[in-house]
């Protein structure tokens, strides 16, 4: 089984058919989408790809979604006060069990209050999701957080962004702790120990941070055989993020 997650910026707009192909050439099972502002242009590309879409309409204009090739079998979309967006959770038959699919899309913002922001709705996420985590679970998308030990990448000196780099840099690093605290495996990390995984932003010559993730409960890590970041020529012109894939057996 393949799963994408995929912050596609505003709606993907007239981007569409791009991260079509994007998609497309990877042959994914299910898609997670973070901005997906655009319903029609969500069900653009669950027409394109030939997927079931389940929208997730948040708490404000960034909704997220799900598109997927297998039968889902139950929908929670989780608006909880606290989240700036939402938590959309889908369940789906694999290997002879459910699997739980959980996307969402953190506040964004590298002051101090922000990360603060998102630990409370790491912590109201985590707690939502507490039941679950002793099955098949997968939690991806765009967490807008940076994981303690991970570098960060400064754009050079001059470039109008250069302080916020530098607050990024300097950032407190609460969320994924959290998370990693509930026992769910970083997929990436887990196979990439050294590797910078950057995902953001990626209409730069390089992007400078890892800010979309995937986390697997413990008994769905061990069936995790690669996880990576799709970067390409198309990835360049599709969005601000690049797609993270991860692969089970």
């Amino acid at each position: 089984m393949r799963v994408i997650t995929y912050n596609i910026l505003d709606g993907g707009e007239d981007r569409i058919p791009v991260i079509t192909q994007i998609l497309h050439n990877q042959h994914p099972d299910m898609i997670a989408l973070q901005e997906a502002n655009d319903r029609s242009n969500a069900e653009q590309l669950a027409r394109a790809l030939k997927m079931h879409l389940v929208f997730g309409e948040a708490n404000s204009d960034y909704h997220v979604a799900w598109l997927s090739s297998l039968p889902v079998l139950q929908v929670r979309n989780y608006r909880l006060p606290v989240l700036h967006k939402t938590l959309l959770a889908i369940d789906v038959a694999w290997k002879g069990t459910t699997l739980h699919l959980c996307t969402t899309h953190l506040r964004a913002g590298y002051e101090d209050v922000y990360e603060e922001g998102r630990e409370d709705e790491i912590k109201a996420i985590l707690e939502t999701i507490e039941p679950m985590l002793k099955e098949p679970l997968l939690l991806v998308g765009d967490l807008n957080a940076i994981a303690p030990g991970d570098p960060v990448a400064l754009v050079p000196e001059g470039h109008r962004e250069h302080d916020e780099r530098l607050l990024i840099k300097q950032a407190k690093r609460l969320v994924i702790a959290r998370i990693r605290e509930a026992g769910l495996v970083d997929c990436y990390r887990a196979l990439h120990p050294t590797e910078e995984g950057y995902t953001c932003d990626a209409r730069r010559d390089a992007p400078c941070m890892r800010i979309d993730y995937c986390f697997a409960s413990p008994s769905l890590a061990q069936d995790v055989r690669t996880c990576n970041v799709l970067s390409n020529e198309l990835t360049s012109r599709a969005s601000d993020h690049l797609p993270v894939q991860v692969d089970f057996a």
